[in-house]
């Protein structure tokens, strides 16, 4: 991994991208750190830093409580913006996320 030391990017970020981010996603998750990422690329980025840098886990994603999984760009055989599939009996859609987790400050 690179040491990150970007001047357009505060050292929280800095920190983030030193510890969590690997060489491959540099530009994306420095363009949606800056602000010059599309909204369809900051929602990538953001599933990807869900995903924890996996794009097999991004693209299976089945986390369907969270607010932007329609939109997840890495999701293969489904239309953006589609509603969720329907879960078998007993299959969790968090995925072992803990739901308390996923709030939105308003």
């Amino acid at each position: 991994m690179t040491l990150f030391d970007d001047p357009a990017l505060t050292p929280e970020q800095n920190a983030f991208m030193n510890r969590s981010v690997l060489d491959r996603h540099v530009t994306m998750f420095r363009n949606a750190f800056t602000g010059t990422a599309s909204p369809r690329a900051a929602i990538k980025t953001f599933c990807m830093n869900c995903a924890g840098n996996d794009l097999e886990t991004a693209k299976s994603c089945m986390v369907t409580i969270c607010p932007l999984w329609r939109y997840n760009g890495y999701r293969t055989g489904h239309k953006m913006g589609r509603a969720a599939p329907a879960l078998s009996e007993g299959e969790d859609s968090a995925c072992g996320i803990d739901e308390s987790q996923l709030t939105l400050d308003v």
